[in-house]
Order: C-alpha cells, then structure tokens, then sequence
C-alpha cells in the first residue's frame, strides 16, 4: 500500500484548462468541461444547454423514450501525460442540483463514441459503455434550497488512462415515468482527481550560497517637523506712511418708506364721450336652466279590438348536419356598429407593435425589434390612460404575436435567430421583471395560450409545445398530426387546445397531450380565437373561418375582399369583445372590422380606420385594443354595440 503525504498539491484554474503542480509526492487534480450538451432523446432538436442541464425521464403514449439527458466531456490536457491507473487514487465528478424539481435516480456512465456539442442531436446521441457506470439518488431534501452532489467515476477515469477514449460521461435519468425531473448547474460541474504518492520525500539538500547584495533601497520618509522655536524681541516702530489715496464711494442706501399721502385735489371737468368701442367677442354659454314640471299625463285612448290567432304551421323536419366542404360566404349586415361619442384614441407603444394582451389593469404589446435579440421588447400601458408604465427589453428572444398572461405572469414567444433558438420568456406581471427564458425548439414564432394551469405555445412545425406555469419546464411536445404543417395560433376553447397551421387545418387535443382531430378551416391558418358560444375563430388570407368546437365542423367562413363596399383584404388579429361579434385587424387596409357570430357568420360593417398595418386585437372589458405594427402606435375604440344583430 502507497503512502500518502499531507501536503496537498497546488491546482488552478485558468481559462478552463488546468494548470496542474506539485510541490509533494501527493496530487489533488481538479478539471473543468470542455462540452458540454442536453437533449431530448428521440427528437432531431439540437443542443438546448444553457445555464443548467435539464435531466427527466419520460415515455410517451408509444413507449418511446423521451427522457431529457446531459452529456459532459471533460479537459483532461492539465493532467500529467504520464500518468497511470495505478497512480489514480479516487475520481469524483462534482454536480450542483438546482432548488425545485422532483426526486429520483440518475445513472452517470461513460460514452461510447465521439460528439460535438455543436452538431449533435436527440436522435444521433452515443450510448454508454459498460464500463464504471454509476447510480444515485437525488433525495427531495437536496431539491428544497438546492445541494452539491459528489459521485465516484474511479473506474470510468482509470479506464482513460488504459487505453480507453474519453469521450465524456452521460447524466441519464432513470425511470418511472413519475421520478426524477431535475436541473444541474452546467456553470458547477469539476472532476476531482487524488493521485497516490510515487515515493517518500527526499532529504533536505544543502543551503545554496548567499546571493549578492540587492540594489539600494529608496529613501525613507521625511521625518516629522521639530518644535517652534521661541518668539524674538519686538523691532522698533517705524515712520508713519503717507496718506493713501481715497478709496471707492459706498454702495447708495435703502430707499426711505413713502411719506403720507397729500389731501385730494379738486375733481376736473368731465370730458367729451369717446367712440362706441367695437362689439366683443359672444361669451360662453350660459347653465342649463331647471327642467320645468312635468304635464299632466292624458287620458288613455280605448283599446282596439284583438285580431283573431292565425292557425300554427306544422313543425318542419330537422334538416341534416352541414358538413366540412360546403363553404357559405359572408354579406353585409344591415345592423351597423356605433363609435362611441368619445371616439377612438390612438398612443405611442414602442418599436413594432405586434401582439397584444390584458391582465385585468394594464394592456401589454410585444415589440418586435426587426434587428434580432436585444432589439425588441414589451410595452406596458395603463388601460384607463394610455401611459406607458414600463417598457423592457427581451435580450434573448425577437418577439412574436404570441403572448398570454396567466394570473400572475406575462409569457411571451419568439422565434428564430435567437441564441436558443425559439423560446418563451416569463415576466412578473406586478414588476415587469424577467423571471426565466425557455427553449421549445422548433422553427419558427407562434401564439401562447393558458388553459386554468399550464402554458401552450407553438414553435412553428407539427408540433405543439406544453410548459408547466410555475417553472418553465417542458412537460409534453405534441404531435399534430401528418396533416397539420407549420403550427402557428394557439387558443383554449371549449375545454381544449386548438392549434392552427399555416396550410389551413386546425387541430384539436385533450390537456393531456392526446390528438383528437385535425380539420380543414377553408383556406385560414394564422390567428385563433374563442368566442362567447365555445366556437373557434380562425384567420386567414382575405377571410376569416369559424369552427365548431365540440366537432371540428367548419360553421362558415366569412370572405372579406371582394364584398362591396369592403376593402378588407388581410384578416390578422382576432379577439371576442364577450358579445356576439368577433373583431378582427385588417394589415393591409389599416382598419378594424366586427363578424357577428351564428350558424352563418355574417359581416356586421363598416370598416373602422386604425394605425399602419395593424396586427394584435385584444379587449380590456369596456375597449377593443388595436397595435398597429407600420407605425409604432396602439388605438383604443370604445364601442357601443347592438343588443340583438341578426344574420
């Protein structure tokens, strides 16, 4: 057996590369990753590392394995090239387990193969080795305040130094499917190696001679300033000078107080009358006077006689469920919406208004910054004035359309061209502060919706994407089916989530993730919205489309161009104002336009002019909210409704 010394060898750590001395016949070695990867397994998505590794078991409904595990390869280049297996005394890797998450077993095993955390991807992930590996557990104590854990890789390090790649170490989680789910800071991660001593120390050699004599010192400091020494005699007075020049007149003095006032003069005589000057302006209207009494009521007139009841017409047989490919189109309703007399106001709301929600005091707007991360943001307005209460930048995402307040929190989507690619971003509704940023992979900006407990987002391909509120974490990525491309509107409508795809088809899934149907919408693929019956809203280029929600059944769609007297062309936004009437933003002729809701949607006209190539439609409870993307502004339009429009 090998003795070891108390003396420990010096570690350091520069640029993440060890620097590695020894002053003794013992070593303690320490080095940091050089790659570090997460993926979800069965999934082309790329990389999604960040500030932590995300490490959760998960099936899906197939029983494929979906489970989110790390990958690390660590810099062995600091450590001595001649160093053996027999001179590794104990190999530890050091992890910190973030506060949150649950409990569960997690097995750290050597990889088989090669990787770059550049290129590599849930599907094309090594495999672990049989060699070393190791399982532990993660308690829920070291979940409360978060906790370093300490594993032994011994066996997997000596391997290394016997012949064996190093081609890094897999976190896998273990299952069931209820077990572990927890984050590893990728910023804590170090290997510890003990290394045996190779021999006793030496004896003391002998003392080297005296070296020559240093260069002068500098000086020393000036030394502190002696006592005063004692007063001389008084000199005898010298001659009187001569008289100096007089010197400058002083400054006047304060005026004296006003004398009494003298006896009043005898009054003069009166002089010729002037011009009638000019008439002056009319003023202002006097009050109202008192409303005057009210006149005696008149005398009833007679009542005429009842005409007789005309007989009951027989009851007609129910006609059959219309069907997905007939298509009705919208006319004009002769019932025409009132403007409010205090009319529409319009207020400055940041670079590139897009999407547009409310969170029961204040109307949010994304900004969508043109120029990539950093340069967009989120406005906030007070909904009773129009004043901008907060304005915040988005440094890790270029917002979308997609944003959704859940009680508590704002959730917003952007999409590519960010450092991780499409991803939410959670705000603190009551500070405007950034909670925490998500990757949800994927291609491409979608909407956000909330269902009572989680958040929905689409990410832009055949999936839709379920994030649990109260962390961020990814709890389910969802298929749409092979029909659906291009996921794109996210809505919570009838006890479901509806998604809609830019290639005119809606989907339709339980909260749990399972595919109910996907249905054709008639050409519209954009924008959803639920209205006040249950029913989906879809917009699209030139109309806009309303779904059944309980089948999936296209009720109508709703052409706009072409209908005369409208020049609504490019349906964007949508929102349900609690009534019977939809309100949907026309991008391309600057206006706003309501449909009345029905077994036959109708148009319920004219058009109302709003900013530059409006977008967001959102309404605070009393005011339909507009953000006008061309021109920096959001309108606010107070209306006053029809109580019963007709088809």
């Amino acid at each position: 057996m090998s003795k070891r010394v108390s003396v420990t060898a010096a570690v350091a750590l520069c640029q993440g590369a060890l620097i590695f001395s020894l002053f003794t016949s013992v070593a303690h070695g320490q080095a940091v990753p050089l790659q570090e990867a997460n993926l979800q397994l069965g999934s082309n998505d790329g990389n999604q590392v960040g500030s932590t590794i995300q490490v959760q078991y998960k099936v899906d409904k197939k029983d494929v394995n979906k489970s989110w595990e790390g990958y690390v390869q660590f810099d062995l280049s600091g450590f001595p090239s001649t160093l053996t297996p027999a001179a590794i005394e104990k190999a530890t890797v050091v992890l910190y387990v973030e506060a949150g998450g649950s409990p569960g077993a997690v097995t750290l095993c050597q990889l088989s193969q090669s990787w770059s955390s550049s290129t590599i991807t849930g599907d094309t992930a090594p495999s672990c080795t049989g060699t070393g590996a190791v399982a532990y557990n993660v308690s829920s104590a070291q979940l409360v305040n978060g906790s370093f854990i300490t594993v032994d890789v011994t066996s997997i390090v000596q391997s290394w130094y016997s012949g064996a790649s190093n081609f890094g170490i897999m976190l896998e989680a273990d299952p069931p499917a209820s077990g572990i789910n927890v984050q590893f800071g990728s910023q804590q991660m170090v290997l510890n190696l003990v290394l045996q001593s190779q021999g006793p120390v030496g004896p003391q050699g002998a003392i080297g001679p005296a070296g020559p004599a240093g260069p002068q010192g500098v000086a020393g400091p000036v030394g502190a300033t002696g006592a005063t020494g004692a007063t001389g005699p008084v000199g005898a007075t010298g001659a009187v000078g001569a008289i100096g020049p007089a010197g400058p007149a002083g400054a006047a003095g304060a005026i004296g107080p006003a004398g009494p006032a003298g006896a009043t003069g005898p009054a003069g005589a009166t002089g010729a009358a002037g011009a009638t000057g000019a008439v002056g302006p009319t003023g202002p209207q006097g009050p109202a006077g008192a409303t005057g009494a009210t006149g005696a009521t008149g005398a009833a007139g007679p009542t005429g006689p009842a005409g007789p009841a005309g007989p009951s017409g027989p009851t007609g047989a129910q006609g059959p469920s219309g069907s997905g490919g007939s298509i009705p189109q919208g006319s004009w309703n002769p019932v025409t919406l009132q403007l409010n007399p205090l009319g529409p106001q319009t207020f400055a709301a940041g670079n590139t208004p897009v999407g547009l929600a409310f969170d029961g005091t204040n109307i949010w707007v994304t900004n969508n910054g043109d120029s990539g991360p950093g340069s967009g943001g989120v406005t906030e307005l007070q909904a009773n004035t129009g004043t901008v209460l907060n304005s915040i930048p988005l440094t890790t995402i270029n917002p979308n359309f997609g944003i959704a307040f859940d009680g508590a929190h704002i959730w917003i989507n952007g999409g590519t061209g960010t450092p991780a690619g499409p991803s939410v971003v959670e705000l603190q509704a009551s500070t405007g502060a950034v909670i925490g940023t998500y990757p949800i992979g994927g291609s491409g900006a979608g909407g956000v919706a909330f269902d009572g407990a989680n958040i929905w987002t689409a990410n832009g391909t055949t999936n839709v994407v379920e994030l649990q509120a109260s962390n961020g974490y990814i709890l389910g990525t969802y298929s749409l089916g092979g029909t659906l491309t291009n996921s794109s509107g996210v809505a919570f409508c009838g006890g479901f989530i509806w998604v809609s795809g830019r290639n005119a088809y809606v989907a339709q899934l339980q909260l749990n993730g399972a595919l109910v149907g996907t249905y054709p919408t008639g050409g519209t693929g954009m924008e959803v919205a639920c209205d006040g019956a249950g029913n989906l809203w879809v917009t699209g280029p030139e109309a806009v489309s309303e779904i059944q929600a309980g089948t999936g059944v296209l009720l109508g769609k709703v052409l706009l161009n072409g209908v005369p007297g409208s020049p609504v062309s490019y349906p964007t936004g949508i929102a349900s104002v609690g009534g019977p009437f939809m309100w949907v933003a026309d991008s391309s002729s600057n206006s706003v336009v309501a449909v009345v809701q029905g077994p036959s949607p109708i148009l319920a006209g004219p058009t109302y002019p709003v900013g530059t190539a409006p977008s967001g439609v959102a309404f605070d409870g009393a005011y339909i909210w507009v953000a006008n993307t061309g021109d920096g502004t959001v309108t606010k339009i107070p209306l006053n409704q029809p109580a019963n429009p007709t088809d």
